[in-house]
């Protein structure tokens, strides 16, 4: 799914479900939801996924699961 490796894919679950668990906004927990992802990608330079969402709202999702 949106063409990363299976380990990058398995990071980017790993980290959104974390993410979307430190929402307290139903509402929020939605915008940012798997079916409102516009693109994920692998940013090499930086070592970290980039998520982009239909909002315009964009994360970095690090190796060490973390999210900025």
């Amino acid at each position: 799914m949106f063409g990363l490796k299976p380990e990058q894919y398995f990071l980017f679950l790993t980290v959104h479900v974390k993410h979307l668990r430190t929402l307290e906004s139903k509402e929020r927990q939605m915008e940012l939801s798997l079916k409102n992802i516009k693109e994920v990608i692998w940013d090499e330079e930086e070592d970290c996924l980039k998520v982009y969402y239909r909002n315009g709202d964009w994360w970095h999702y690090t190796k060490s699961e973390e999210w900025y």
